[in-house]
């Protein structure tokens, strides 16, 4: 999978999980409304909310080492950032209109799988959080031969 497939995918819209760890090693998830990759490449940024980042929020503090897998429900295309987490802060008015268009790309995406309009409207959208992870590999995550293996890339 190359970066124009990564950003067709993120385009298209997609579901997202975070996975880190407290100082026990006891693995924390959460999932969150949106992400994007930066201009340069380096880094992505993941909205979410605080209340459901919360365990997450707390657990990068001591433990900044992340993964955020994403998945494109329609043909289960998958894969996962790993990295580490630079900065959380409150997210800007433009951040959670682009949060907003991003997690209706995704609540688009699964009402045509079916699912039905009350859950996809649903969905938490209280957008006022922005995780900056620094991308350190990137995974294939799709159900096949090719899941888990590194896509390299190179940051520089």
């Amino acid at each position: 999978m190359r970066r124009e497939d990564i950003q067709r995918m993120l385009d298209d819209g997609v579901g997202l999980i975070l996975a880190t760890a407290d100082g026990n090693c006891t693995p924390t998830l959460a999932d969150a409304e949106a992400i994007e990759v930066s201009a340069d490449s380096k880094s992505i940024l993941v909205y979410g909310s605080s209340r459901k980042l919360g365990s997450v929020l707390r657990d990068v503090k001591s433990n900044p080492r992340i993964a955020v897998t994403i998945g494109r429900p329609s043909d289960n295309a998958a894969i996962q950032f790993k990295g580490l987490v630079q900065s959380v802060r409150g997210t800007t008015v433009l951040e959670k209109e682009k949060a907003r268009d991003l997690s209706d790309r995704y609540r688009k995406e699964i009402s045509l799988l079916g699912v039905l309009p009350k859950v996809v409207t649903a969905l938490d959208l209280s957008v006022d959080t922005v995780i900056e992870v620094l991308i350190v590999d990137v995974f294939n995550q799709t159900p096949g031969e090719r899941a888990g293996q590194s896509l390299g890339w190179e940051t520089d």
